[in-house]
């Protein structure tokens, strides 16, 4: 945080206009590398990044509503799928111990909350994160509906070129800190 002072003096009148104003220290440089920026601004900070300053980083990164979004409920999961579409065996073993998740209420689909502790760089201190993610697909509508914490889109699959990978960054940066990326094909059988 940046601690102003600010006052205005003229010979008759002198005036206290900000007192122990607190301004919080921004990012700047828009090309900034993130490890080398955080390792530099722990350093300044005493060697420690608290969780006021991650969230500023995180806001320059454009994913703090994510990040902070802090809800995720698991709908009831839908009666009357196919027995071969068993989510538990959708999610990769990897992610299996950070997402929930259940079947869209179509079946075409699935719905997942994510939790886990992120740790923050150069710090000893976490933050819990907790947000949904999602897709859909509505096949008799023609389009797919995806998303992450508060964010969503839809995608019209009547102008998608199929069989090609889309990728959706979600943040800003050279990288960005999220990505989603998806392909819809056909598969014909005779």
């Amino acid at each position: 945080m940046f601690l102003i002072d600010f006052d205005i003096r003229f010979k008759t009148l002198s005036e206290t206009v900000l007192q122990g104003h607190e301004i919080p220290i921004p990012i700047c440089n828009e090309e900034f590398s993130l490890e080398g920026s955080m390792k530099d601004l722990a350093t300044a900070l005493g060697g420690e990044i608290n969780k006021a300053v991650f969230n500023l980083i995180l806001r320059k990164l454009e994913i703090h509503d994510i990040i902070n979004h802090g809800q995720c409920e698991l709908p009831s999961a839908p009666t009357g799928c196919p027995d071969y579409l068993n989510v538990v065996d959708m999610i990769p073993d990897s992610m299996k111990d950070i997402l929930s998740c259940v079947l869209a209420d179509n079946c075409f689909g699935i719905y997942c909350c994510a939790e886990f502790e992120l740790p923050i760089p150069f710090s000893s201190e976490h933050i819990d994160v907790k947000f949904p993610v999602w897709f859909k697909l509505d096949p008799c509508g023609f389009s797919a509906d995806y998303g992450i914490g508060p964010r969503s889109e839809t995608e019209y699959l009547l102008q998608y070129n199929w069989g090609k990978q889309e990728v959706v960054p979600i943040g800003t940066g050279k990288d960005p800190p999220i990505i989603l990326s998806y392909v819809y094909s056909i598969l014909f059988t005779t």
